[in-house]
């Protein structure tokens, strides 16, 4: 089996979750046979997958091809193919042999498409995550899957056509998206356990008197401003309870249940989110995901979050769980390819690649910015780091090409090199320390065009220390808590400021003023 670039036998040791990439379609099953991955519970798989790869893992699944009564094999009980395509050709997936219509007998795959009772009666299946470029879902598709626990339906389908779910008897949540506009019968029907519906539609889809049954001690989750609408609609009144879920309040009560929560509710497409509470490996890795970022950029094929503006001002970032980025590109162990969280630290590489992220309010608390931690974030526009941050490490903002403007603290002693290498539309940086943060020539590039604004009475401190020397102008001010006070301030070279800050509009006849960061007398 290939594991990105890395060997398998290291990497299947070193990984919880054997992660696979299916470069050709219907090789599924020769990666798979004789690995770790064939007895695993829990698989991620990328790349085209057609109907004989989906016959493979309807086998893992503990699914039947045919005969009804033949034995139930395999051990996956978890499977994520969300980035995953799903294309027509291969062997048939199913053959249900008490169809009448010879046509029927034999299901095969379709492109995009999760094609009829692709996984009904996957005996095995707990938890699935479907392939976020599906178009359509058709017939049946988990129906007796008896262990399921929990389904979330991919942005963009419209129409569920019914028996969707229909005995699955351990399901306990279903989200459904905002593209969602129609419902057939018995979509829920004799599935006992569950406890929550999500529905991001701000318009009820319409649905029948039989859509839904026995979901009066079920929670069903909306989006804000949409319950009274649910519940004056038919079938949608059945549900016992109606919430409201408001996205700029999502709260963390355990670590690593991040990725639970918004696939519990209709969070998956929203543009703006607010996180608090603690965030281990996992949370991160989620909210990468949200960001329109990647764990692995082999793998992950696909970029499917529509988050831009993350308010994390109430969080904390701990240690624990899972890695939240795997730097594949590399050739070194996978032990030190995968990176995880510390406490309080955002780390290497955190929120790298995120190309969604447009606006991020970090958490109060942290101490450090580790190396490249918002690399490449093309759409990133401006950031304000933290009081309490004393050093940010190598590249942190590399490559950030929207980025106008950056805020420093006044605690920050340190700055690695490459600070904002090709920030190629940086105009106005902020730093609040008194005494010039450490850094070297290579910290800062050509700064001829960018304005350093600096505390009342230090101008003249950082024009004369390595790499601060660099900057066109140096504006002394007393306005430095965010990069908010500061934007309104012009970054002309010729603007005109009294001792304390403030912008004068025409040069004093007499006195002490500052221009070009530099104090000048009228007599």
């Amino acid at each position: 089996m290939t594991f990105v670039s890395l060997g398998i036998s290291n990497a299947m040791a070193q990984s919880e979750t054997p992660m696979i990439l299916v470069e050709e379609a219907g090789t599924l099953e020769s990666i798979i046979n004789g690995t770790a991955a064939e007895q695993a519970e829990e698989l991620v798989i990328s790349g085209e997958l057609n109907g004989s790869d989906i016959k493979t893992l309807r086998h893992l699944l503990g699914g039947l091809y045919g005969d009804s009564s033949g034995p139930r094999e395999g051990n996956l009980r978890r499977l994520d193919i969300t980035n995953a395509t799903i294309v027509e050709g291969g062997e048939p997936y199913l053959y249900l042999p008490e169809f009448s219509t010879p046509e029927e007998v034999c299901i095969y795959t379709k492109n995009n498409t999760i094609g009829d009772f692709m996984f009904w009666d996957c005996v095995n299946l707990e938890e699935i995550r479907l392939p976020v470029n599906i178009t359509e879902v058709n017939t049946e598709p988990f129906m007796y899957s008896t262990a399921l626990k929990s389904v979330t339906i991919p942005f963009g389908i419209t129409k569920l056509l019914g028996w969707d779910f229909g005995h699955c008897t351990k399901l306990k949540s279903i989200s459904l998206p905002s593209t969602i506009t129609e419902l057939g019968e018995f979509l829920v029907d004799y599935s006992p356990s569950l406890l929550t519906f999500s529905c991001a539609a701000t318009e009820p889809p319409s649905c029948e008197e039989k859509t839904f049954s026995d979901v009066g001690g079920v929670t069903l989750y909306v989006p804000v401003g949409c319950a009274e609408k649910y519940r004056n609609s038919l079938g949608w009144n059945k549900f016992g309870t109606i919430t409201e879920i408001d996205p700029m309040d999502i709260h963390v009560e355990k670590p690593g249940t991040l990725d639970s929560l918004v696939n519990v509710l209709p969070l998956l497409e929203t543009e703006k989110m607010k996180i608090s509470g603690k965030l281990n490996g996992s949370d991160i890795r989620t909210a990468r995901y949200l960001l329109g970022g990647c764990y692995s950029s082999a793998l992950d094929i696909q970029r499917w979050g529509k988050l831009k503006e993350l308010d994390l001002s109430d969080a904390s970032i701990v240690s624990g769980g899972d890695g939240y980025v795997l730097e594949d590109w590399l050739s070194i162990p996978i032990e030190e390819a995968v990176l995880y969280t510390g406490d309080d630290v955002v780390g290497s590489m955190m929120f790298f690649d995120c190309l969604n992220l447009k606006d991020i309010k970090l958490p109060a608390n942290i101490s450090a910015i580790g190396t490249e931690a918002f690399s490449n974030c093309k759409a990133l526009s401006s950031i304000n780091v933290p009081e309490g941050v004393s050093i940010l490490d190598e590249g942190v903002f590399y490559g950030c090409r929207a980025l106008e403007a950056v805020c420093l603290p006044s605690t920050v002693t340190k700055l690695g090199k490459y600070m904002v290498e090709d920030c190629t539309s940086l105009k106005k940086f902020v730093c609040a320390a008194v005494t010039p943060p450490e850094c070297n020539e290579q910290t800062f590039g050509n700064m001829e065009g960018v304005t350093l604004y600096v505390p009342v009475g230090c101008s003249d401190t950082y024009r004369g220390s390595v790499g601060w020397n660099k900057f066109g102008s140096i504006v002394e001010t007393d306005i430095l808590q965010s990069i908010d006070s500061v934007n309104k301030m012009p970054t002309s070279r010729t603007a005109i400021y009294d001792l304390q800050g403030r912008q004068l509009r025409h040069t004093p006849a007499k006195g002490v003023y500052i221009q070009d960061g530099k104090k000048r007398v009228v007599k």
